[in-house]
């Protein structure tokens, strides 16, 4: 069951990241937060918008598309992906959250993954699907979550949170399950998020093949709580409905020059 009101899950006019225009409830939101794709661009890459340099690349197989909610990467085709350039290493955080969301057209009944780190089944971290029927997390080759509900088409929202000992997914925003396992903590290539959308594997199943056009997906070195889950599933693109404190008299918007051709135009709004 979604619960957003009004257009919240959709995107607001794309225009030049400024954090001093930050709305202060969604402070929160930028703390610790390692990647960020909006996926507001339609052609092209996908940027960053932490500036920690992680552009997404899209393979030829997964095109962009216009969407319920504005602008996605279509993941519906055999090996679509999103290849994060440089990948995520997350071996020294100890903690990560994830966040995604998508229109879930078709669901399938295998282990396909949201991402996965590595081409092997013994140490790999990954977040998947449970055959279609629930969500799978492990963590450097421990199961942790392997539960079964039923996963919802249409406008959806998933999440997981991970830490030794504190592992939690979500769907919709609602904690659909826990654990307490203790586990080591993955490292060398089990730490490394290359890919969204895809998971390499010889083993399991190799495509992600559930027919998702994505719209947003965030990755943080820290846990999210359960309240902050249920905030971005209630608005996925809150972040980025800023204050509007604009002098229109004194100042006027300015145009700003393509950030590696990635942003055809950027507005920058300056503040009082």
């Amino acid at each position: 069951m979604t619960f957003w009101e009004g257009d919240k899950h959709k995107k607001p006019d794309r225009w030049g990241f400024d954090p001093g225009l930050i709305a202060p409830e969604w402070y929160w939101f930028w703390k610790d937060l390692q990647v960020c794709y909006p996926l507001w661009e339609g052609i092209g890459d996908a940027r960053d918008l932490t500036g920690n340099g992680h552009v997404g690349v899209l393979s030829v197989q997964a095109p962009w598309v216009s969407g319920v909610s504005g602008h996605a990467y279509n993941n519906e085709p055999s090996l679509g992906n999103l290849q994060l350039t440089p990948p995520w290493d997350f071996v020294d955080d100890r903690a990560i959250s994830c966040f995604l969301f998508m229109d879930l057209k078709v669901i399938e009944a295998a282990s396909h993954g949201f991402w996965r780190t590595r081409s092997s089944s013994g140490g790999n971290t990954f977040f998947i699907t449970n055959e279609g029927a629930g969500m799978w997390i492990r963590g450097g080759g421990t199961d942790l979550i392997k539960n079964s509900f039923t996963l919802e088409a249409g406008l959806v929202s998933y999440g997981m949170a991970m830490a030794s000992g504190d592992t939690r997914v979500y769907m919709n925003g609602i904690n659909r399950g826990s654990s307490s396992t203790t586990f080591t903590w993955p490292s060398g290539i089990e730490s490394e998020l290359h890919n969204l959308g895809f998971q390499f594997d010889n083993i399991e199943p190799t495509r992600f093949e559930m027919a998702a056009d994505y719209f947003a997906a965030y990755f943080w070195n820290r846990l999210l709580s359960d309240a902050e889950f249920g905030l971005l599933h209630h608005d996925p693109f809150g972040p980025f409905r800023m204050v509007d404190d604009i002098d229109k008299n004194v100042l006027s918007s300015e145009v700003v020059a393509a950030d590696n051709s990635i942003w055809p135009i950027l507005w920058r709004r300056r503040r009082r």
